[in-house]
C-alpha cells in the first residue's frame, strides 16, 4: 500500500541574479524534482521579489503548455499575494519555464553595479508520495 503525505504549502523556487544597471534578458527552467517521483502540486500564489514597477517585465511563465502574462513582474510582490485559479497542477516531470527582462531599474535603496539575486516561486498544496 502507498502512502501519501499532503503538504499544506510547497514551494518551487526559481533564481537569477542581475547586476543592477545594467538591462538584460533572462530565463529560468526547473520542474519538481526533488528526488520523490510522485509530487504533485497545486499552484495557488506566484511570488516575486520584484522591489519595484518597471523592474522586471514581459514575465513569461510557462507551466507545461499553460502560459501565465505579466507586463510587469511588480503585480507578484510579496504584498499582492492574490490567489489564482485554474493553473493546472504539476507533476514531478511538468517543465515550468520563467522568462522576463530586467529593465535596468536601479530603486533606491540598491547601489548600481550591485548583485540582485530575483526570486520567483510557486506555491500550493501538495501531494507527496516518499
Amino acid at each position: 500500500m502507498t502512502q501519501t503525505v499532503n503538504v499544506e504549502r510547497y514551494s518551487l523556487n526559481f533564481e537569477t541574479k542581475f547586476k543592477l544597471g545594467t538591462a538584460g534578458i533572462f530565463t529560468m527552467k526547473g520542474h519538481l524534482d526533488d528526488g520523490l517521483a510522485g509530487v504533485k502540486m497545486r499552484v495557488q500564489r506566484i511570488v516575486a521579489n520584484c522591489p519595484a514597477e518597471k523592474f522586471v517585465e514581459e514575465l513569461a511563465i510557462d507551466i507545461g503548455d499553460y502560459p501565465i502574462r505579466a507586463p510587469d513582474a511588480f503585480v507578484y510582490g510579496p504584498e499582492r499575494q492574490m490567489p489564482y485559479e485554474g493553473i493546472p497542477t504539476l507533476s514531478s516531470y511538468t517543465k515550468v519555464v520563467v522568462r522576463g527582462k530586467y529593465t535596468g531599474l536601479v530603486p533606491a535603496p540598491f547601489v548600481k553595479g550591485h548583485v540582485f539575486h530575483f526570486l520567483l516561486t510557486l506555491q500550493g498544496p501538495a501531494v507527496v508520495v516518499p
